[in-house]
């Protein structure tokens, strides 16, 4: 049972990254062209628009996908009744954004927003319809359906958009992009997937959902306000270039960590549900994923943070430098958060979501509490930093609880984080000098990636390091399975 839950979630996992990678490593291509052919004010415009459009996002769900897939006993009758739901909120929804676009247009004294708002919101009803697919994909661990959803939206939106800016259409080139890639992304899901509602509706079910999945929603809801209240406050207070740089310093740490983190997340919260009842069986996997993800995001987020100006003036352009100091906090904070989702995981799969909340409601406190301070002190560095300092706290949070729940604590979990993070420190400091060699941005970056790569794999040999050896064991399990199946 243990073997093939194994086999199951590593596959899941590589296509969780193909999907993942294949995504972001698409957009990012597109994000480069239109980074060159459009202005940092076009993208301060995307970036609120997407704020405002986002924050209704977690309604949606209702906390209720969380529900499905860890239900042990959902049937039909509840994708069913979460689907009609789905639509019924997020047609509710939209209409809110459409009357509320005007005023926030007026508030940032930006008449073109209003429109964006419009347009980009229709998003909320695709999600509408993308929510029951992409739980029950989740819940049956099928995610090789999610690699070919995303593949086609990503590719086909890519290329109306690097379109569209070409042509002068400026801002509505991003919207163009955005909304497309959801639209198609969410036709192919329907077609892979073979799920298909049924004319049929419980209460009961909808109440027993909703009774936990509040729970979540409030803490989906939360999290939407306190990620982005940040951008709010930069879009306000200072302006939409300012909003432009600080958004784009997120964009290579979260092409290449929120791709392993969202399939390593995505694989771990079904896998932790199908062991929800044995404590030590819990407390293993745990241990197991945090050193995982630390050996694979940190050489990552370290060696973004090394090659991070010649990857900038190569790819976007001087005129793109100012989000470098933003780039480096959300290098470290990307390679942090994965720590507190790991560890949310483990109250999400028991179905305890009263905890969930409880914790989550007393971090958004100290979260808020961090920004004021940052804010006060620091301006828009200063936001940034109390993102990073807010993580921190958010581990030590984290940490404490599941001392109590599993005898999981804060040494355990060290122990678990430091051969990753100690080992791509190491890394990337000779990779980081190499920038004072005086040579071209692109010999520059090959010489990064390539003695980095070469570092971080000699240092995982002659220190012997555990999830070296568990990632070949692994690989090499699942190649003779599949050879055994064919």
């Amino acid at each position: 049972m243990k073997h093939s839950l194994r086999n199951k979630a590593a596959t899941g996992v590589v296509w969780q990254l193909l999907e993942r990678f294949g995504a972001h490593g698409v957009s990012m291509v597109v994000t480069v062209v239109l980074a060159r052919l459009l202005e940092p004010e076009d993208y301060g415009i995307i970036a609120l628009a997407t704020v405002f459009s986002g924050l209704l996002e977690p309604f949606i769900n209702s906390g209720m996908t969380t529900r499905l897939v860890q239900k042990k006993d959902a049937d039909n009758l509840d994708f069913s009744t979460f689907f009609y739901f789905n639509i019924t909120v997020s047609s509710a929804l939209y209409l809110l954004i459409f009357f509320t676009a005007p005023f926030i247009a007026r508030y940032y004294d930006k008449e073109l927003l209003a429109p964006v708002i419009r347009v980009i919101g229709l998003n909320v009803l695709v999600y509408g319809l993308k929510g029951v697919q992409s739980a029950y994909v989740s819940r049956n661990m099928e995610f090789h359906k999610f690699f070919f959803a995303t593949l086609w939206g990503t590719v086909c939106a890519a290329a109306v958009g690097v379109f569209m800016a070409y042509k002068g259409f400026g801002v509505w080139a991003l919207v163009g992009q955005n909304l497309l890639n959801n639209i198609i992304d969410t036709f192919v899901l329907w077609i892979v997937v073979k799920w298909r509602p049924v004319f049929s509706f419980s209460f009961v079910r909808l109440k027993d959902m909703l009774q936990s999945g509040w729970k979540y929603l409030t803490v989906s809801l939360t999290n939407s306000i306190v990620d982005k209240i940040r951008s709010i406050i930069i879009g306000k207070a200072y302006s939409s270039e300012s909003l432009a740089f600080y958004d784009k310093g997120n964009l290579f740490p979260d092409v290449m960590t929120s791709s392993i983190e969202s399939a390593i997340n995505g694989v771990i919260l079904p896998s932790l549900s199908s062991v929800q009842d044995s404590r030590e069986d819990l407390k293993s996997m745990l241990d197991r994923s945090i050193r995982l993800s630390m050996y694979i995001l940190s050489p990552v987020n370290f060696g973004l943070i090394a090659c991070g100006k010649p990857l900038v003036r190569l790819l976007l352009t001087d005129k793109w430098l100012p989000c470098l100091p933003f780039m480096y906090i959300f290098c470290i904070c990307n390679n942090l958060k994965v720590i507190n989702v790991l560890n949310q995981n483990v109250y999400r799969a028991t179905g305890n979501s009263g905890l969930f909340l409880k914790i989550d409601l007393i971090k958004k406190l100290l979260n808020l509490l961090l920004l004021i301070l940052g804010m006060w002190f620091g301006g828009i560095t200063g936001i940034a930093v109390s993102l990073l300092l807010a993580t921190v706290s958010y581990i030590c949070i984290n940490i404490y609880q599941n001392k109590k729940d599993l005898g999981f604590g804060a040494t355990d979990q060290l122990k678990a984080m430091f051969p990753g993070i100690i080992l791509s420190a190491v890394m990337a400091i000779p990779v980081y000098c190499i920038q004072f060699l005086s040579f071209g941005n692109v010999i520059t970056l090959v010489l990064q990636v390539l003695s980095g790569a070469l570092i971080y794999g000699v240092l995982s040999v002659v220190f012997r390091v555990d999830s070296f050896y568990y990632l070949l064991s692994t690989a090499k399990s699942i190649f003779n399975s599949k050879i055994r199946n064919d």
